[in-house]
């Protein structure tokens, strides 16, 4: 599940390696500091740009562990460190995401959001997200607004927002997604609706 906030002032981090975009470092705040070259206290490359998105996806679901994996990191070296993270990837291994996926809970409040994922070890599902609207009718208008024009394919930004900025952000914004809709032509509408999706695009420096 999403974390409810992403604090990017952590002990841990997980970053993108500038130098290399299908490589990620695992670092300390401190040693992010300094001037000079860090050398991270794990690293994992990906070989292409869809293998580097599901390396992604797997750390930034795990973010509750990055303090963990730190500290372990420190306490036992990186060779050992490095073993535990090889085996820990090869019993759940990165999967590849199919889409983001939107489901009505019996509470008709309620919205549940995931993920489908493709892996070695087939397909599954990896939970998100559960919301509760304000309303059955928020729920309702929520899902008028998915379905109307385009915004199907929003989806996929709203669950970024959410590894970007926690669940306490993604909530949010479906919130004002939901808010009773002046009335306004369908050109209208349209504009309105890429604006909000917009919002959840933007991608941070941080894994997320």
């Amino acid at each position: 599940m999403l974390q409810d906030r992403i604090d990017n002032d952590e002990q841990y981090r997980i970053l993108i390696d500038h130098r290399n975009p299908l490589r990620i470092v695992l670092a300390s705040q401190a040693m992010l500091e300094t001037d000079g070259p860090v050398e991270p206290l794990w690293h994992r490359e990906a070989g292409d740009a869809r293998s580097m998105d599901a390396l992604l996806r797997w750390v930034a679901i795990r973010r509750d562990r990055w303090r963990e994996w730190g500290q372990l990191a420190e306490s036992l070296g990186r060779p050992a460190f490095y073993a535990h993270m090889r085996e820990r990837m090869e019993i759940e291994p990165p999967a590849e995401c199919i889409g983001t996926m939107v489901t009505r809970m019996d509470d008709e409040h309620e919205i549940a959001i995931s993920e489908s994922m493709h892996g070695p070890q087939g397909l599954f599902y990896q939970p998100l997200y559960v919301h509760r609207f304000k309303s059955a009718d928020a729920r309702d208008r929520f899902y008028e607004w998915l379905y109307s024009d385009d915004n199907i394919h929003a989806v996929d930004a709203l669950a970024r927002l959410g590894y970007a900025d926690g669940a306490i952000a993604l909530g949010k914004a479906l919130d004002r997604l939901a808010e009773p809709r002046p009335a306004g032509n369908r050109a209208e509408r349209r504009r309105r609706a890429k604006a909000e999706a917009k919002a959840g695009r933007r991608q941070p420096s941080t894994v997320a």
